[in-house]
């Protein structure tokens, strides 16, 4: 796997398909958002010398696919069709393909996820079974899945479009409570209940290596086969950073360049593998950190459960067989983003149950005439001034 979200065996498989005057090269992907969209060209223009003859996101229903009408999703709302499930929508694809190129003798298809390629598999074996001997070979193969993270910006773009998204969709129901006369508190606020509100906070202060160095010890010290890959940062400690601390152990400041020098490599079977920092180089200072080194997390099992930080328990360490490696990064602040939902105020405890009252005055209301008379009655007391307690 490559830094750029490239599959190298698939990549080659690719170019050797695309040369080929009988292959019908086509990239399915089940992303429907159309924020993806964008991140999806930008990877394909990173790979020039792929030439793709079809390239399809996965879209809301404005077609007729054989499998759509099957399935019956032509019956949903044509105003705001849902995107369908991505297994049926990529057997729709084939479909249409199959009708529209019946010269396809064979179809090959990659996908990551172990039970889709199982079903998808049962498909295509139905689907030749429907074509008589039309296909000589339908196989699926399985992708070995790995978490590839998206660029951080591209990330908080498509975070921040779909949250968008979601209060948008809550704000419009609020306003049609308003409209109806049957509001809930927060209703007419800019954020109504149910909304999510974006914060950033620093996670942890270190220093992210250059991509030259990020590279140069990934040359050096290999990611095993399926492992997810790190070698991007040195933590130096959790949280926002401590600016008076910085300078008296550093010499240095956010955005500072830092030099570091990687003497040894560290492992835990099966586990971790991570490089020793002995020493750190800034601008007004060389700290050897021998009595207490840091280390840069290159690789870590994440199928099997372990997680980067894991390398804080390493306790052996060997010098590298390449030497001491000289990584070159910037000082700074790792942020993060979370979502808190806006909730409802909680409101005192009345003396008086409104609801009870209403109950025993109107008996013959049921159901939802029910809040509605306890909000009328809650709108007039706030008219009025008077407070629910039971003097009153």
């Amino acid at each position: 796997y490559t830094d750029d979200h490239w599959i190298g065996p698939i990549e080659e498989l690719v170019q050797a398909e695309s040369e080929r005057d009988d292959t019908l090269v086509v990239l399915l992907t089940g992303r429907s958002h159309h924020a993806y969209r964008d991140l999806v060209l930008d990877l394909i223009s990173r790979r020039p010398h792929l030439r793709f003859d079809i390239i399809i996101l996965k879209e809301t229903l404005t077609r007729q696919s054989p499998l759509v009408s099957q399935v019956g999703f032509d019956v949903l709302d044509k105003k705001n069709p849902p995107a369908p499930l991505t297994f049926d929508y990529k057997m729709g694809v084939v479909e249409d393909a199959v009708a529209a190129f019946p010269e396809i003798k064979e179809i090959a298809m990659w996908d990551d996820r172990a039970h889709h390629c199982e079903r998808m598999q049962l498909y295509l074996d139905a689907l030749r079974l429907r074509h008589a001997e039309r296909f000589a070979k339908a196989e699926v193969y399985h992708v070995p899945p790995q978490t590839i993270f998206m660029a951080e910006d591209n990330e908080r773009k498509l975070v921040y479009a779909l949250v968008q998204e979601h209060n948008e969709r809550v704000a419009a129901a609020a306003k049609r409570r308003v409209a109806s006369g049957v509001a809930r508190p927060g209703d007419t606020d800019p954020l109504p209940v149910g909304s999510l509100v974006m914060k950033q906070y620093a996670s942890y202060t270190g220093v992210f290596l250059s991509r030259s160095s990020r590279a140069l010890l990934r040359r050096h010290v290999r990611c095993p086969q399926n492992w997810s890959s790190a070698a991007d940062h040195m933590t130096l400690a959790l949280g926002p950073a401590d600016p008076e601390a910085l300078d008296r152990s550093l010499g240095a400041a956010l955005g500072d360049s830092v030099e570091l020098i990687a003497d040894s490599i560290g492992t835990i079977a099966n586990a971790v593998v991570a490089v020793r920092v002995a020493l750190i180089r800034t601008k007004s200072k060389l700290l050897s950190l021998s009595s207490e080194p840091l280390y840069i997390t290159v690789a870590y099992n994440e199928p099997a459960g372990f997680r980067s930080s894991y390398a804080k328990n390493i306790a052996r360490w060997r010098p590298l067989r390449s030497g001491s490696l000289v990584l070159r990064g910037v000082l700074a602040e790792h942020m993060l983003t979370t979502a808190s939902i806006v909730t409802p105020e909680i409101a005192a405890a009345d003396d008086v149950k409104i609801g009870g009252l209403v109950c025993q005055q109107w008996p013959e209301l049921k159901g939802r005439d029910i809040g509605v008379a306890v909000a009328s009655v809650r709108q007039k007391m706030a008219d009025l001034g008077v407070e629910n307690k039971e003097e009153n």
